[in-house]
Formats: C-alpha cells, structure tokens, sequence
C-alpha cells in the first residue's frame, strides 16, 4: 500500500527582511464505496516579514522592535476520481 510524499523547506533572513517558504506532499490509497484510488495532500506555507528597531529622540523609542508579516498558507486535497459507470 502506498504512503509516502516528499517535501522542502526555505528560510533566508538578509537586513531585516525574512522570507520563509516550505512545501509537503503526501500521497497514500484509498478505498471508498468499493474504489481504489489514490489520494493526494498538498500543503504549502509562505512568510514574508520585515522587522527594524525604532531610534527615536532622546531615547524614547531606544531599542524598541517593529514587525511587519505576510503569511500565505494554502492546501489542497485531491481525491480519487469516483468510478466510471458505463450504460
């Protein structure tokens, strides 16, 4: 029976700016109402961020962190076709 997938993953952070991506795949059969068939997950994650320290007059805002992120998280569940009925 087949269980298996593959996958990957990104980060490089540079000045400030962070980007973050992974991806998985999962493949396995499937049995439904009498079918088999195979199945298939896909899910994939992005993050895009951008942080800086604030250094405001007389040391107010001294030290003080700011962010900023966008975060992309989408999936998709492919099942088996149903079965072909011939008449």
């Amino acid at each position: 029976m087949r269980n298996d997938g593959t996958g990957g993953y990104l980060g490089v952070n540079y000045k400030g700016l962070s980007l973050m991506s992974s991806y998985t795949e999962f493949e396995t059969a499937s049995f439904e109402f009498g079918t088999v068939g195979d199945v298939r997950w896909k899910r994939g994650f992005g993050d895009l961020g951008y942080s800086l320290k604030a250094t405001g007059q007389g040391g107010h805002w001294r030290g003080e962190a700011a962010a900023l992120a966008l975060t992309l998280c989408p999936d998709l569940f492919t099942p088996a076709p149903p079965p072909r009925v011939c008449g």
